[in-house]
């Protein structure tokens, strides 16, 4: 298995192409891209009009030029009261003709009770899925951060073989080092878990790789 990084884009895109050898078959190559879209804020429109605007057409249409086979978002609202930011996860799944599924990592009442995370979508079927909330570390509550989550799916590959998938947002560069030592620990404890064509993508907020 090769994990070749393409290009670096702005927006906090990134594109990768993976080449997966298959014993008897040729190698394939699966497009997966990550892409922050900050709840679809559409800041031309923001700086136009001066006020914010939500507007996920822009993702959608950054997401149709690369064209990639698996989708990672991170920071979107899967349900909310207030009408411009509900449903975005299934907007982007059903515009784009992808699976997709939720990754809930907060809940916001301030955002109409909305419920926030990241979301992962692709063209292959999605055969399992689960969400692993990671713990505060002892002396923080709720309150004192954002809470955080590692989404996961697997998704079966046209050669047959099963492809896991993981996302998550780590905290800001500010974080408390036991903080980041919660994050980084449950990610490894998921990916030992998993099967051995594993691809993870997201924010890792850092300074540098030892952060991430």
């Amino acid at each position: 298995m090769k994990f070749t990084k393409l290009k670096l884009l702005p927006l906090a895109l990134s594109l990768f192409a993976l080449s997966s050898c298959n014993t008897g078959k040729p190698a394939m190559t699966i497009k997966v891209m990550s892409y922050n879209i900050q709840h679809g804020i559409d800041h031309k429109k923001a700086v136009e009009e001066k006020k914010t605007v939500v507007n996920l057409d822009p993702v959608v249409d950054i997401v149709k030029r690369y064209d990639p086979d698996v989708l990672n978002i991170n920071e979107i609202y899967n349900s909310s009261e207030r009408a411009e930011i509900n449903a975005q996860v299934r907007y982007l799944g059903e515009k784009l003709g992808y699976n997709f599924y939720f990754v809930h990592a907060a809940d916001v009442p301030s955002m109409g009770n909305g419920t926030y995370g990241g979301a992962l979508l692709s063209k292959f079927p999605i055969v399992e899925y689960s969400t692993h909330p990671i713990p505060n570390p002892k002396g923080f509550s709720p309150r004192d951060l954002e809470t955080r989550a590692i989404g996961q799916i697997a998704v079966k590959l046209p050669n047959d073989h099963i492809l896991q998938v993981l996302q998550s947002h780590f905290g800001g560069i500010s974080s408390d080092p036991d903080v980041r030592h919660q994050e980084r620990k449950n990610a490894v404890e998921v990916m030992e878990n998993g099967d051995v064509y594993i691809f993870g993508v997201g924010n890792y907020d850092g300074t540098n790789i030892a952060d991430a």
